[in-house]
C-alpha cells in the first residue's frame, strides 16, 4: 500500500476504500482535486522509463515477483493502466563491462588515508563512487561543492536481470572543470602531480579541450 501511495504521488488525496474480493484487490478513490496529478503520473510510468514513478513501478513489480504473484492497475471496471508480470517478469543475466569512460558532475567528498582515496560526485544520474591517486584527489579537492567537473577513468558497469546499468567502480585517470575556471591554472596543477603525462604534451590545452568534450 505504500508503494502504491508513492506511486500516486499523492498521498492526502488518495484512499484505499476497501478491499475486494480477497486482500489481492484493494479499492482506490482519488479525489478529484489531485486526479489529474495521479493521471499524469501513471502515464510517466509507461511512457518515462527514468521517471520517479517508473522505478516505483519496477519496485512494486519486485516485490510481487518476491511473492509469486502477478498484478496490475485498473480503473474501476475499467482498461488496464500498468500492468505488473511479477513472477512472469523474464529474468535475464547480469552483465559485467569493464571499460573506459568519463562521468560528469559536482565533486561533494575527497577523504580517505589509503594510497587509493575515494571520491563523490553528484551527477544527474546520482551520486558515483569513485577512487582516485592522493595527487589528483588533492587537486580535485580544490573543486569540492564548486561547479561541475568531468573525470576520465576506468569504470566497471552492471546490468542487472532486469536490463538496468549501474556504476560499481570508478578509477578516476584524469579530470578537467566544465566552468568556471582557468585553463592555464588547471594545466599547471596537474603538470605538478608527480609523473603526470600533462608534463610531456606539446599542447595541453587541446588535451584539456578533448576531455571537456568541446
Amino acid at each position: 500500500m505504500d508503494k502504491l501511495a508513492l506511486l500516486f504521488g499523492s498521498v492526502e488525496g488518495v484512499h484505499f476504500d476497501k478491499i475486494t474480493a480477497g486482500s489481492a484487490k484493494p479499492l482506490v478513490h482519488v479525489d478529484d482535486v489531485v486526479a489529474f496529478e495521479v493521471s499524469n503520473r501513471v502515464k510517466a510510468a509507461n511512457d518515462d522509463k527514468a521517471s520517479d514513478a517508473a522505478k516505483i513501478c519496477k519496485d512494486i513489480n519486485r516485490m510481487l515477483q518476491a511473492d509469486g504473484c502477478v498484478g496490475y492497475l485498473r480503473v474501476h471496471h475499467g482498461a488496464r493502466l500498468i500492468d505488473f508480470p511479477g513472477r512472469k517478469t523474464p529474468i535475464s543475466d547480469e552483465v559485467t563491462v569493464h571499460d573506459t569512460g568519463d562521468l560528469e558532475g559536482t565533486v561533494i567528498r575527497v577523504g580517505g588515508k589509503d594510497n587509493t582515496v575515494p571520491v563523490t560526485i553528484q551527477g544527474a544520474d546520482g551520486f558515483y563512487k569513485c577512487q582516485t591517486t592522493k595527487p589528483i584527489a588533492k587537486l580535485l579537492a580544490k573543486h569540492l561543492f564548486e561547479g561541475q567537473v568531468r573525470v576520465v577513468g576506468k569504470g566497471k558497469w552492471l546490468r542487472d536481470s532486469e536490463g538496468i546499468w549501474s556504476l560499481q567502480e570508478f578509477q578516476i585517470l584524469d579530470f578537467a572543470p566544465i566552468e568556471n575556471s582557468s585553463l592555464t591554472q588547471f594545466v599547471n596543477e596537474m603538470r605538478e602531480i608527480p609523473g603526470s603525462d600533462w608534463n610531456k604534451m606539446e599542447n595541453p590545452q587541446a588535451e584539456l579541450k578533448r576531455i571537456q568534450g568541446d
